[in-house]
């Protein structure tokens, strides 16, 4: 049925070339970077099978001369696995639970994460685990961001170095990075994913929880200096936005006894209620929820919530 389906092409109006990038037996993929490569696959090429996505060979395409090669055999299906850097000069892939380099000038397949665990070591269904993330690219994509269980790392894309840039472990903070300008977002084409690429001179926006859920905001990282609280909260905080060229910043909060309200601050100001929604809501006798702790039978701690009628 693929030949009834919508392809992807090129078209070059100078010259007049026209290249298919997808067709038949690669209906799915697209272009990565700048433009220069595209990534392509069958997915029912392992079907029928027991996982939820079914692996898939991985096709390199070089669009200055339309030479395609088989980059990966049997490659986990997940999306979130397989991406392209956003200048064009890797293919970042998870394989075996270790997140691996592809240097497309060089054709080198680069293992960056062996001995380290950037995967959960257990899961609910079949196939290859789900990382935890990648965060996104550095400048000319010379190091890709990653994140473990807790924290963000930086890994040079050749394999050559890495450092750690939160410190959530020792918190108990999960990080993870908030993209707030237009080249830091993600772009997904055709089941094709690229991230954003991060100045590590610049401040990095990070969400933070608590590993337990109890808490959750957002901070701010610089380099040399760490990570600086702008919210931190038992509240459900969303929505941060940051000013184009300052460090003052808005976002929303939330409880099950307060109603929506916009909050602002400023690299030197307190947390400031700039609006609260519901206003009539105090008018009125209202519930409450409290947070508790127990153990089970067996010995295990575990966490809830109980609700109180008003």
């Amino acid at each position: 049925h693929w030949k009834s389906t919508p392809h992807l092409a090129m078209w070059e109006p100078d010259s007049g070339r026209v290249l298919k990038v997808t067709d038949s037996l690669l209906p799915w993929g697209g272009l990565i970077g700048k433009g220069l490569h595209a990534l392509t696959h069958n997915p029912h090429t392992y079907e029928p099978q027991e996982k939820p996505l079914a692996d898939r060979d991985i096709y390199l395409t070089d669009l200055t001369n339309g030479q395609r090669k088989l980059l990966l055999q049997q490659q986990d299906g997940s999306d979130f696995h397989l991406m392209g850097s956003p200048d064009g000069h890797f293919v970042i892939y998870l394989r075996d639970k270790d997140w691996h380099s592809y240097n497309i000038a060089t054709g080198l397949h680069m293992n960056l994460t062996k001995g380290m665990e950037f995967s959960p070591s257990i899961g609910s269904m079949p196939g290859e685990k789900p990382a935890y993330g990648i965060g996104g690219w550095c400048p000319e994509d010379s190091s890709v961001l990653l994140y473990d269980e807790y924290d963000v790392w930086r890994f040079s894309a050749y394999g050559s170095q890495s450092e750690r840039l939160t410190k959530g472990r020792e918190s108990g903070k999960v990080f993870r990075i908030v993209p707030y300008q237009e080249h830091q977002k993600a772009t997904i084409a055709n089941r094709t994913m690229t991230m954003g690429a991060y100045d590590l001179n610049d401040k990095l926006l990070l969400s933070a929880r608590a590993s337990d859920y109890s808490k959750n905001g957002y901070y701010l990282w610089e380099r040399g200096k760490g990570t600086r609280e702008i919210a931190y909260t038992a509240k459900s905080t969303k929505n941060i936005r940051k000013a184009k060229d300052s460090d003052i910043f808005v976002w929303t909060e939330e409880d099950y006894g307060t109603p929506i309200r916009l909050m602002a601050k400023t690299s030197k100001s307190r947390n400031k209620i700039v609006y609260s929604s519901n206003k009539q809501q105090s008018d009125f006798l209202q519930g409450r929820m409290e947070g508790v702790q127990y153990l089970t039978p067996k010995g295990t701690k575990l966490r809830g919530l109980i609700y109180y009628p008003a």
